[in-house]
């Protein structure tokens, strides 16, 4: 997989994010230039939805406009009211992107007491918003340009959009740079001043790939190219598959074992399941859990009873009898495949942790 195409991809962008912004020694192989300025995880996938007011004005100009808009990250800086809304893309558009300027036009216009009513700040309070848009940086146009463009129309309508700007991904000489310098937009100043002409923040060896531990491997509602949907199916599943098979195997036999989806999920996004606040994303992450467990389980599944847990638990039950059928169902479970499965040996990923860290 080459590594041009693994910073264009929005589910590698998103995991570049959230790694920014942890607590990471110095030795580490990523800079979390986002934790160095204090910012933190506020939300995934937040719903924003527009008040019944500005739907009615954006009806009366006639502007094109999401209704509810879920951006893909929503981070803050500590102890102020200093917020950053990130949306991750595989390349920029401009107005003439239907769907996607429709999405940022409602990301643009959260701004005041609109923005205070779709993430439950007090209605009085003066949040400093800005809205970042990722995506693989280009020499040959200049990112922020139709996002500008986008923000100057809603100006020219009389409406107040946010701050906007874009930080491109880089690959260079077997590292990974931030860049901001397109000149059309504005993100915070204390992240431009950072990042500067570019800063590394992810240093490789050669022929590695800029993959790292994805915290969430796979989002159904993300477009990504076959071989890296492919890959991240196939870690989301995996992960899921081998939480349940470590569980039954510590298990006291007979028993019966219960396995909640969302404990699941949580497990396969190193518990950043639990800070999606899409309800679209969860339902749909959720159903897929659910799909693969019956699939998984199917060819042993005349050997022990299955049943649903009852509401609102969203999960099922096992009774497994004896330990044959134990030792069967963590087969079935180590062995599953679901769809088109890359051999991890065609992709070196990069190493996270040093040697002292194992």
């Amino acid at each position: 997989m080459n590594p041009i195409d693994v910073i264009k991809d929005p589910i590698y962008q998103l995991n570049l994010m959230l790694w920014l912004l942890q607590p990471l020694k110095n030795n580490y192989p990523l800079r979390p230039v986002l934790k160095e300025l204090g910012y933190e995880l506020f939300a995934i996938g937040p719903s924003m939805p527009l008040s019944p007011e500005l739907r009615e004005r954006l009806k009366e100009l006639s502007i094109s406009c999401a209704e509810a808009p879920e951006p893909d990250l929503l981070i803050s800086r500590n102890k102020t009211f200093e917020f950053i809304t990130i949306e991750c893309k595989a390349q920029m558009f401009g107005p003439a992107s239907e769907k996607q300027a429709d999405q940022a036009r409602a990301l643009l216009l959260q701004n005041g007491e609109q923005f205070n009513l779709a993430i439950g700040l007090e209605i009085d309070a003066s949040p400093d918003i800005h809205l970042v848009y990722v995506a693989k940086h280009s020499e040959t146009y200049n990112l922020e340009q139709g996002i500008c463009q986008i923000q100057n129309e809603l100006r020219e309508a009389g409406l107040d959009p946010v701050r906007t700007g874009a930080i491109g991904i880089d690959f260079y000489q077997d590292k990974v740079y931030l860049r901001n310098n397109y000149g059309q937009g504005e993100i915070p100043k204390s992240l431009k001043e950072t990042i500067g002409e570019g800063i590394i923040i992810q240093k490789l060896f050669p022929d590695d790939n800029p993959i790292s531990l994805f915290y969430i491997p796979w989002d159904p509602n993300v477009f990504q190219s076959d071989e890296m949907a492919n890959y991240c199916e196939q870690v989301f599943c995996e992960r899921i598959l081998t939480e349940i098979a470590c569980r039954i195997g510590t298990m006291f036999v007979p028993g019966i074992i219960e396995f909640e989806y969302d404990n699941l999920l949580n497990a396969a996004t190193s518990n950043f399941y639990e800070h999606w606040h899409s309800k679209t994303i969860r339902g749909a992450l959720r159903n897929f859990c659910r799909e693969l467990l019956s699939k998984a389980l199917k060819s042993t599944e005349t050997h022990f009873e299955k049943s649903t847990l009852p509401q609102p638990r969203q999960g099922i039950a096992l009774n497994i009898s004896n330990e044959e059928t134990r030792e069967s169902i963590i087969d079935s479970l180590t062995k599953f495949k679901r769809g088109k499965w890359i051999r991890r040996e065609k992709l070196r990923q990069t190493t996270l942790f040093s040697e002292d860290d194992i």
